[in-house]
């Protein structure tokens, strides 16, 4: 099954709401229990959508105790990283997703936490499929955390050139390590 076959398939599934709200107060508490969240200063995250696993506790606690940088879509393909101070700085932007309404990019921030439709246990991840997390981390040797419901851990994921691993996949059930 390629790419393309796997979102659909993915999507269609449809999550329960209720489900995806439980597990991802589960995957948030874990993510901020890391050692490595705990000890960073400035960290990169996205701002969840419907369907996906929610970051509304990690986005206040980053605005409460660290530097927040959030993902800004600019020209095609490529994203920045964009620090603020409040959620209330985000407006409705590429995609329908909250992004910033500034444009000063920061590029220095240690770990970053990205959405997907489905990962890996070795770290794989099928993202949404635009490649923008792809292109933005693609030299980053900062630790990749991506978080996903334990249901979508599939084996199958497939992986191309320009896919990047994760070094983390948080699920409400386990914490999938790949080389760290």
């Amino acid at each position: 099954m390629d790419k393309r076959e796997l979102r659909s398939l993915l999507r269609k599934k449809n999550i329960d709401p209720a489900y995806l709200k439980q597990a991802s107060r589960i995957i948030q508490n874990k993510v901020m229990s890391l050692p490595q969240y705990r000890k960073c200063r400035r960290i990169f995250c996205y701002v969840s959508v419907d369907g996906e696993v929610a970051t509304d506790l990690i986005l206040r606690d980053a605005l409460d105790n660290r530097e927040l940088l959030v993902p800004k879509c600019m020209d095609k393909g490529i994203m920045k990283a964009i620090k603020i101070s409040s959620l209330d700085e985000l407006v409705k932007g590429s995609y329908g997703i909250p992004e910033p309404a500034g444009n000063l990019a920061c590029e220095d921030f240690d770990l970053v936490i990205v959405p997907c439709v489905s990962a890996g246990k070795n770290g794989e991840r099928l993202g949404h499929g635009a490649g923008y997390y792809d292109r933005f981390l693609i030299d980053s040797r900062r630790l990749k955390v991506c978080l996903c419901c334990e249901e979508n851990i599939r084996e199958d994921i497939p992986m191309e050139e320009n896919d990047l691993y994760m070094d983390l996949v948080i699920t409400e059930e386990n914490i999938y390590e790949n080389c760290l």
